[in-house]
């Protein structure tokens, strides 16, 4: 059984994974050396997920914007982003070596992207619940989950253990 110390390191982990050793900046992709071009399969990448249509699912008072990458038959991986983040911000490259043998879903958190704001109050409870009702939508009974910036507040916020992967 994980622990919620456990899950709290597995989270800061991610995250300083994400804004340290990632090769390239969320915003549009640009190469973090200046003058360096980005190489076709770069580009290649962040044109096939980016172009992929996003599907929409009704929870509560929104409509949330998701991507389902890959078919693994392993536990999925939901990856949730972070404030003012879109789901096309992930770096493409981390979604397709995840995506090569296991399920990603990604997606726009209330307000953001493609996902609509709805009535309730925006905090990070409602997010978290948000994201539970996405889990119940999509029929996902136990996932991992990894969150970046505040989607690691929101991933903590809506950690179930029996939805634990």
């Amino acid at each position: 059984m994980i622990t919620r110390n456990q899950t709290i390191l597995y989270v800061l982990i991610i995250t300083v994974y994400f804004a340290l050793l990632s090769p390239n900046t969320g915003l549009n992709y640009i190469p973090l050396v200046y003058g360096q071009a980005p190489n076709s399969s770069f580009q290649a990448e962040v044109s096939a997920i980016d172009n992929m249509p996003a599907q929409k699912v009704r929870v509560g008072d929104i409509d949330i914007a998701y991507k389902q990458l890959g078919n693994g038959s392993n536990t999925p991986i939901v990856l949730i982003a972070g404030g003012g983040m879109t789901m096309d911000m992930w770096n493409p490259t981390l979604l397709k070596e995840l995506s090569s043998n296991q399920t990603v879903i990604i997606f726009d958190n209330r307000g953001a992207g493609e996902s609509t704001i709805g009535t309730e109050e925006y905090s990070i409870t409602q997010l978290a619940n948000d994201t539970a009702g996405l889990f119940d939508a999509l029929k996902i009974g136990k996932a991992d989950i990894l969150g970046y910036s505040m989607g690691s507040f929101i991933a903590r916020a809506s950690f179930n253990e029996s939805r634990q992967g």
